[in-house]
């Protein structure tokens, strides 16, 4: 090969290795201007609109502890006066509002009330409506009481999947009332003639919602008593299992 020839190939890689950063340099640009823009584009939006912070909610046992001790086992439903109470609070951040909400079946024997309920280190005075106390878990050995002031009523709801509401009544028709309401049978062959009338779901939801008062954090905790009412001439300690949902649903 000649000296000609190997100058020609030279600065033919010279003129790729050039074109190739050229094209590289260009890609580097394009990519950059589109960054650039999308930043812009961001810090501009950013300056127009709000950024709302997340929003959280749990349901808790007294003096916030975890849900696992909120036990609502150890009812003797053949003694213990026809009903029990259970504190829990429900906690949270950045929730302007919020309802209550029950869920269970109609072979559920018991009623259930939820009210208000107010923390005190001390055993309240004069006759409060429901008194609760509560040993905490964290190694404290003060117990906290939680109660309903006298008078107290209950929170107001309704269920939600039959066609009447009465306000605060939360179990107190028989189950084929709740059938017939929920699934209306069109003769034989209907998919709902041969429903279950022991296992109908039923869903109550307080009818107003609760403005929490959030703290300098945006934080809250409200308390409440959950009663289990039971008739003490129907209900018997061998009966099945009975389960009920608790919850709170956000309704910003």
């Amino acid at each position: 090969m000649n000296n000609e020839t190997t100058t020609k190939l030279n600065k033919s890689r010279k003129t790729s290795k050039t074109l190739v950063a050229m094209i590289l340099a260009f890609v580097l640009l394009a990519l950059s201007m589109a960054a650039y823009a999308w930043f812009y584009s961001g810090r501009k939006a950013a300056g127009i609109s709000e950024i709302s912070n997340p929003t959280a909610i749990f349901i808790n046992a007294g003096n916030q502890e975890d849900i696992r001790y909120l036990d609502l086992g150890g009812i003797d439903a053949e003694n213990g006066g026809g009903h029990k109470d259970f504190v829990f609070c429900v906690r949270g951040n950045n929730v302007a509002a919020y309802k209550l909400q029950l869920a269970y079946t109609t072979n559920n024997q018991f009623e259930f009330e939820i009210y208000s309920a107010t923390e005190s280190s001390a055993l309240p005075s004069g006759n409060p409506l429901a008194t609760v106390r509560y040993d905490t878990h964290d190694g404290g050995t003060s117990p906290l009481y939680y109660y309903a002031a006298a008078g107290a009523t209950p929170i107001a709801g309704a269920l939600l999947n039959e066609n009447t509401v009465v306000s605060g009544e939360i179990l107190a028709k028989n189950n084929d009332y709740y059938h017939d309401k929920t699934y209306t049978p069109d003769g034989a062959n209907s998919p709902y003639a041969n429903r279950q009338k022991n296992a109908i779901p039923l869903y109550w939801q307080a009818t107003g919602a609760v403005n929490p008062t959030l703290d300098e954090h945006f934080d809250f905790c409200d308390y409440y008593i959950l009663r289990v009412i039971w008739d003490p001439d129907v209900t018997k300690n061998d009966k099945e299992t009975d389960i009920v949902y608790l919850s709170a649903k956000n309704t910003y």
